[in-house]
């Protein structure tokens, strides 16, 4: 049983690192009509300060990522596939910064196919650094059918190209339309899950068609439509949910750079003919991810946490700190541990006494 107990601890140590992502995690509930977002700015401040301290700085690293893009008021889903359009799968839209996976346990990064055609800075474990490459290498990959550069076909249609409305019984919905030159070149680089491979048929040669469907107005709907290409599959990514099992193909994350995430959101703003929410400045963020430095104690940890905190005001923003998480569950499973050990060994030692050979009176004749 002790056997048993330690490798669920290890288990379950795993499973809480994999979840947070980073040796602390706050994490915002950015939902519904009126999300809550960090406060960025004044964490970042904090942080940076932290980090000038140099050799004397607890904290090595820090990474924000966004709420999905679904959480921006009127959007109602997003969508990824092939060119084909089928099977469409709903995806959630995600935006990180280029040092995540500086950041966060890379030990839980496991790409299944990356794109080959692009040299890759390398994590600390030594995997290519596909999140980096979604700014350096921005707008640079270019398919098998697009060898010796991107060549954009004539346009079919004579005129300038504006939104194409189709009637339905509850209002329209409006294709909103770009130029030809534009789909091809200005296209979005993406992280998918390995999960879409069989779901989708898609892999890193293949061209993604990434929808935003939202609600213009009050009655009507529009979509916008990307040409996206898979920078790299993946079957794990700390804090978040990918994986290698098709039928996690709805609602899997599809990760891309924050200038990418920032475009859709603008689009999608100007699209509405009377946005309820005013456009800000940058993508609002839901988590933030620290990384600590080597050997850092609890109060170390405890004393990064309460300088964050000074900038959260909301109880629905909450700040984790795995290794405590581990650490408690540890607790647990030793007193469950020592529990059945202890039942153990009063189990013995009654079997023993039942085994015990009785002491029998010496008979008469041999006094």
């Amino acid at each position: 049983s002790g056997v048993g107990f330690a490798l669920q601890g290890n288990t379950i140590g795993n499973t809480v690192q994999l979840a947070t992502g980073a040796d602390l995690m706050v994490l915002s509930a950015a939902s519904g009509t009126t999300p809550v977002y960090l406060n960025e700015d004044g964490m970042r401040s904090y942080l940076d300060r932290e980090l000038a301290r140099g050799s004397e700085s607890l904290i090595t690293s820090y990474s924000f990522t966004t709420a999905p893009l679904l959480v921006r008021t009127g959007t109602q889903r997003t969508t990824i596939g092939n060119l084909a359009g089928y099977p469409e799968v709903q995806v959630l839209v995600y935006g990180i910064e280029q040092n995540f996976l500086h950041t966060t346990y890379d030990k839980f990064y496991r790409p299944t196919e990356v794109d080959p055609e692009f040299k890759y800075a390398k994590t600390a474990d030594g995997k290519d650094d596909t999140v980096n490459s979604l700014y350096v290498d921005a707008g640079k990959a270019t398919l098998p059918q697009e060898a010796g550069g991107i060549k954009v076909p004539p346009d079919v249609i004579s005129q300038d190209r504006g939104p194409q409305n189709n009637a339905t019984a509850t209002g329209n919905s409006t294709q909103q339309g770009i130029s030809t030159e534009e789909a091809y070149t200005d296209y979005v680089d993406v992280l998918v899950s390995e999960a879409l491979r069989l779901r989708s048929s898609v892999d890193t040669e293949t061209p993604l068609k990434l929808q935003l469907y939202f609600k213009r107005d009050a009655v009507n709907s529009s979509v916008i439509t990307y040409l996206a290409k898979s920078r790299a599959l993946i079957r794990q990514m700390p804090g978040f949910f990918f994986s290698s099992y098709r039928q996690t193909a709805a609602n899997s994350p599809v990760l891309v750079s924050m200038p990418q995430f920032y475009r859709m959101m603008t689009d999608i703003h100007n699209t509405m003919t009377n946005p309820v929410d005013s456009l800000p400045a940058k993508p609002p963020k839901a988590k933030l991810q620290v990384s600590m430095r080597a050997g850092a104690s609890k109060l170390d940890r405890e004393a990064v946490a309460n300088g964050v905190r000074t900038f959260i005001d909301s109880q629905s923003i909450q700040i984790l700190s795995s290794q405590d998480l581990v650490d408690s569950t540890a607790v647990g499973l030793d007193l469950i541990t020592l529990f059945f050990n202890v039942g153990a060994s009063a189990a013995a030692q009654n079997t023993y006494h039942e085994a015990a050979p009785m002491s029998r009176p010496r008979p008469d004749f041999l006094s």
